[in-house]
């Protein structure tokens, strides 16, 4: 099945800094969720790409990327994982190992 991702996510700023998530997109980031494969499916995967964050302030900062990000087609992502608005399917991709809360730590 491949090998799995190993980026080790301890805070908030690897999200906000290596993944480059955008607070517009994401206003917290407090759950690192790592999954466990129930069967095989295909994904794209490779480097996060850059990103520019307009903050509060006007000033915008920049976030660097260089972590690793997947991504799943549309149908694989909507039949991930088991939940209610997919009617709890059977045939779920991934099942939930770890959910474990990040520190906070704040980008300066």
């Amino acid at each position: 099945m491949g090998d799995p991702i190993s980026d080790k996510i301890d805070n908030s700023s690897y999200g906000r800094t290596k993944l480059a998530i955008k607070e517009e997109w994401k206003q917290t980031l407090d759950r690192n969720v790592q999954y466990e494969v129930l069967r095989p499916f295909e994904v794209e995967y490779g480097p996060v790409g850059p990103q520019i964050n307009k903050l509060d302030d006007g000033t915008f900062r920049y976030l660097p990327g260089g972590g690793t990000q997947i991504k799943l087609g549309y149908h694989d992502y909507e039949n991930a994982v088991a939940r209610p608005d997919n009617g709890n399917t059977d045939k779920a991709y991934l099942k939930v190992k770890e959910n474990t809360k990040l520190s906070q730590n704040k980008i300066k």
